[in-house]
């Protein structure tokens, strides 16, 4: 007899109806059905008395007390040890870029977390891969099959979060920037530019899929540090920066020949964001992480 064995009949039990336990376990009647004979079967007794109605039998209502005593303790068990390893695990190692969320980490008192530092010429899936961090942060690289799939390969799991803010950056010298508005159809063949080569193979799918392959976008890497150490001396040309607002905004700020499109036909300009973690993780605080970090941003939606 199985733990999944007892659980079907729990649900059966609460619908004393084949039909409604059934749709609530995600399987056919008949095969529900089954399940409950091989169960009386097992046990050596009836549990329900089948007509036109169903009723419990006496032995039945006195197995299901049973049945729920033993998932609750199993369950209760569970729960206390996976506590009592999470609390012993090693801190989650995170993307430098995650200390952005200051009000998120505040809120982890009881999952301890560190920052890793990336390596120069390393994609973050990349290190997340090797081992370097636990938690990366980025792209919800998911919206393009060819890189869900090359994730997946490597035993990488996208986890999308949130949507970011975005705007997209042009020299004032850029024939672009004379438009008041910027549409979709004003990207046609454009060239946009990649910060940091080891993201180019990344955001030369990414952004594709976000704005639409149609567009027939290309893509340049710039001579400068993806740390965005020496933003203040990039030279864009007739290229486009897709990177999130907020910096952009500082940086037309101090950057009087940069100008910012914060809309696209419209409507704000955002990006999907996921966490990547890797899949056979043995910490259990990854996974603790990343099931806060969804809850928050789910309940700040």
């Amino acid at each position: 007899m199985t733990l999944d064995l007892l659980r079907e009949y729990i649900v059966f039990a609460k619908h004393l109806n084949f039909s409604r336990a059934a749709a609530e376990l995600s399987m056919t009647q008949s095969t529900l059905s089954k399940h409950v004979a091989a169960l009386e079967k097992e046990l050596g007794f009836l549990v329900v008395e089948r007509g036109r109605e169903l009723r419990f039998t006496a032995q039945g209502k006195a197995f299901l007390e049973s049945a729920q005593k033993v998932v609750h303790l199993y369950d209760d068990e569970l729960a206390a040890l996976q506590a009592q390893f999470a609390s012993n695990a090693e801190p989650v190692l995170l993307y430098e870029s995650l200390s952005r969320w200051t009000e998120f980490l505040d809120s982890l008192d009881d999952v301890p977390f560190s920052f890793a530092e990336m390596k120069s010429g390393e994609s973050i899936i990349e290190g997340v891969t090797k081992g370097r961090m636990d938690v990366g942060f980025g792209h919800d690289l998911s919206i393009d099959a060819d890189l869900q799939a090359s994730a997946e390969e490597r035993g990488i799991d996208i986890v999308p979060i949130t949507a970011m803010p975005m705007g997209l950056l042009l020299s004032r010298d850029n024939e672009l920037a004379r438009l008041e508005t910027l549409g979709r159809d004003d990207l046609r063949s454009r060239t946009f530019a990649v910060l940091d080569g080891s993201f180019f193979d990344e955001n030369s799918a990414f952004i594709p899929a976000l704005f639409g392959r149609d567009l027939d976008l290309r893509f340049s890497i710039t001579p400068i540090s993806g740390s965005l150490a020496n933003v203040d001396h990039l030279q864009l040309g007739d290229e486009i920066l897709l990177y999130d607002r907020e910096t952009l905004r500082a940086l037309c700020e101090r950057r009087q020949d940069l100008t910012m499109f914060e809309t696209l036909d419209g409507i704000p300009i955002e990006v999907p964001i996921a966490l990547y973690c890797r899949r056979d993780d043995p910490n259990p605080n990854v996974s603790r992480f990343v099931e806060r970090a969804r809850a928050f941003f789910k309940k700040a939606e």
